[in-house]
């Protein structure tokens, strides 16, 4: 039998090229080449100011609560270190203090104030309290201090405390488009 090599060579040709395609499937195609993501565009950051607010010579009242009374205006349980202050307008809803809620203000002079055997240098706003502003005009940060549940006791030592003045500070943050949060 006479061999025809260019039909077996036309074969091997062929087999060798089928062989490269079935390895091409088996072995997986590297994946393609990923293009670079452009950075997201930059938002500024806002600016943010701290503003200090000093009162001086402000009413400071202190006030006790009956066992099982309403919780505080806003929503806070009353607790020794807290204290109300006036609505920010006269007459004005309870629940928008002049002082936002859970501000701590921090005593300037007196340096301290002594409640139920303790001494409080800061207090938080929870409360308001004198919600038609009869202090308004002399003392529009008027602060009132929570002296505990009402008892006999701490009824005379709030009533002790009586009217007096002191200075605070407290201070809280400012956008750049001026809110306060």
């Amino acid at each position: 039998m006479q061999k025809n090599w260019s039909t077996v060579f036309a074969l091997f040709l062929s087999c060798f090229i089928i062989s490269l395609i079935v390895s091409r499937w088996l072995v997986p195609f590297p994946p393609p080449a990923k293009k670079p993501v452009p950075p997201a565009p930059s938002q500024p950051s806002p600016t943010w100011v701290m503003v200090i607010n000093l009162a001086k010579q402000q009413l400071a009242t202190a006030y006790t609560e009956s066992p099982g009374s309403r919780p505080t205006a806003s929503g806070q349980p009353y607790r020794l270190g807290s204290v109300a202050v006036h609505p920010k307008t006269p007459g004005g809803n309870p629940l928008d203090p002049i002082i936002p809620f859970g501000t701590t203000i921090h005593l300037l002079n007196p340096g301290y104030m002594t409640i139920g055997g303790q001494k409080f240098t800061d207090f938080e706003v929870t409360d308001t309290g004198d919600v038609n502003w009869s202090l308004r005009g002399e003392s529009p940060f008027w602060i009132d201090v929570y002296y505990g549940p009402t008892s006999s006791w701490t009824f005379q030592q709030a009533s002790q405390h009586g009217v007096t003045r002191v200075d605070f500070y407290w201070f809280h943050l400012v956008s750049h488009s001026g809110q306060a949060d």
